[in-house]
């Protein structure tokens, strides 16, 4: 007897159920694993505090969530708009080399040569914000390039 529609999707949709089935399984025994990671942290806490305050409350610390970076930030390690700080030690060192004030667009050639798979665009982006940021902390200083203010030079504020 052949096979009808509704039989093969039956059993693709089952197929799929148990696949699913083994994904959780999976991701409740990483979760237990990591449970009792942290139990086994908080036990190590609690014996530390009991052997340095033996009347210390444990019951008093409340449980809190843990702070969490800004997805943007790169956890903690990034420049503007969360590019890494490779990208802005590149900025530096291009502004560091130069023998004389670079444009924005100067700025991102030379950034481009370390950092060809970065997108254009975005990179362009970060480096504005960045060079403005720097303009206003004092570390760079903003020039007209010959009366144009669309085309500003910028150059280390110390030169």
């Amino acid at each position: 007897m052949a096979e009808t529609h509704f039989i093969s999707g039956l059993k693709q949709r089952r197929a799929e159920s148990l696949g699913e089935l083994e994904d959780l399984r999976k991701k409740l025994a990483d979760l237990e694993a990591a449970e009792t990671k942290l139990l086994d942290r908080i036990e190590h806490i609690d014996a530390l505090i009991k052997h340095e305050d033996p009347s210390f409350p444990l019951d008093s610390i409340k449980p809190r969530k843990p702070r969490t970076p800004h997805p943007r930030s790169g956890g903690g390690r990034s420049g503007p708009h969360g590019e890494r700080m490779p990208v802005v030690q590149a900025v530096l060192r291009a502004f560091r080399k130069s023998t004389a004030p670079m444009s924005i667009e100067d700025v991102l050639a030379k950034v481009r040569q370390d950092y060809p798979n970065h997108d254009e665009a975005k990179l362009l982006a970060n480096i504005r914000v960045y060079v403005h940021t720097k303009v206003r902390e004092g570390l760079l200083v903003s020039l007209d390039r010959d009366g144009d203010r669309k085309r500003k030079l910028y150059s280390l504020a110390n030169r």
